[in-house]
């Protein structure tokens, strides 16, 4: 666009006189409805994941006592699990699990309140791959669980299916929107 004289710039003649038409992206009727479901999705995962702490450790302990004694597996004495290093190390990654939890689902509801169009596609690969984890986190779960026929545990199971659910509806959503409009359904105006 510009040439160097010796001197100073000059604008070539001929040549392009700017970046071309810029293309805006202009909301459709998808627009909001899409950015309110990853919002609320994120928000809800983040409000789940701050719970955690709250219950998971001792749900998940009395599972894990229950498949022992059906199993056959000796169940430890009281106060034998707050000795265990291995078990203070668990406690630490479950917070630090929730701790990256929250900030990911507040990135994502952040990214959805943007609009930004990269946005679009990060959360859309970020959902697929949540769906993925969820649908393993249900199998770590059941399949344990349906060998020696023990009940699984409510509060791990329903909210992991809530998201696998809800997940592959959102990211089919999103992939559809992509695909007929644009990012986040908006289409392009020049």
């Amino acid at each position: 666009m510009y040439q160097w004289d010796g001197t100073a710039w000059i604008r070539v003649a001929g040549g392009p006189q700017g970046h071309g038409p810029t293309q805006v992206l202009q909301p459709t009727s998808w627009t909001r409805p899409l950015q309110l479901a990853v919002v609320a999705m994120y928000a809800a995962q983040a409000l789940f994941a701050a719970s955690v702490p709250f219950w998971f450790i001792t749900t998940m302990t009395q599972w894990a006592n229950t498949m022992n004694e059906r199993y056959g597996a000796p169940t430890p004495p009281p106060g034998a699990q707050a000795a265990d290093p291995m078990n203070d190390t668990m406690t630490a990654a479950l917070y630090v699990v929730v701790v990256i939890g929250i900030v990911l689902a507040l990135a994502a509801i952040v990214m959805a309140l943007k609009q930004w169009p990269w946005a679009h596609y990060a959360i859309s690969v970020f959902l697929g791959l949540q769906v993925l984890f969820s649908v393993g986190s249900l199998l770590n779960v059941l399949v344990p669980t349906l060998i020696v026929r023990a009940t699984p545990p409510a509060p791990v199971v329903v909210p992991e299916l809530t998201v696998a659910l809800a997940g592959v509806g959102l990211l089919a959503w999103m992939i559809v929107a992509a695909a007929t409009r644009g990012p986040w359904g908006m289409r392009r105006v020049s």
